[in-house]
């Protein structure tokens, strides 16, 4: 048995202090990883505020939206980033999607472009101004 095992196991018939000092330290490093693992939110936090209802004409014929959101993915997949950009981007304005705009951004982001960047982080901070709060 290695020496730093043999002292361990054998604490009780050393020191009575060593295995009180052991048992302390158990004690307080439990108490410190428990109780720091449920801290309470701090009270000056914004509030969110409620999701605005979607537009009356956009909940009035969701096959079209599902339409779009096909399209959209089609071209995604076929031509690419660049070309599915501005379907996805005029998808989003309609629909006002918290999804679907991070959806838009991810697409941007591929695209490299700045300009398209700027546009789907503007749409999504329009659509949810307390994102990353």
């Amino acid at each position: 048995m290695p020496s730093y095992l043999h002292t361990f196991a054998y604490a009780h018939k050393k020191s009575p202090t060593m295995r009180s000092a052991a048992t302390l330290f158990l004690i307080l490093s439990s108490a410190a990883l428990f109780g720091c693992s449920s801290t309470p939110q701090p009270a000056d936090t914004p509030v969110k505020p409620q999701k605005i209802a979607p537009n009356t004409s956009t909940t009035k014929n969701p096959n079209d939206q599902i339409e779009a959101l096909l399209e959209a993915e089609f071209t995604l997949q076929r031509e690419g980033p660049s070309k599915a950009f501005q379907p996805f981007y005029q998808l989003v304005k309609k629909t006002r999607d918290e999804h679907l705009a991070e959806r838009l951004m991810q697409i941007s982001a591929a695209t490299q472009i700045n300009m398209n960047i700027e546009k789907s982080t503007n749409l999504l901070i329009s659509i949810d101004p307390f994102r990353g709060c």
